[in-house]
């Protein structure tokens, strides 16, 4: 797929920390947008995957990785 064309549920799915991060290519992170928009169920796991980012990130934002 190039980053152009609309995602699929595996494409936007097996991307979605990289969306999370902002760490896509711009025409990515658009077509993941784009996909989440049209699919309910992308969406869902999406919000899930945010609010577990969000809950990690409340209890272990003390802590940082070991360089």
């Amino acid at each position: 797929m190039s980053a152009c064309e609309p995602c699929t549920c595996g494409e936007a799915l097996s991307r979605v920390y990289d969306y999370l991060d902002q760490e896509c290519e711009a025409s990515m992170a658009q077509a993941i947008a784009g996909h989440l928009q049209e699919c309910p169920g992308c969406a869902e796991q999406y919000r899930l995957e945010q609010m577990v980012k969000a809950l990690v990130h409340r209890t272990c934002c003390e802590e940082r990785a070991p360089e």
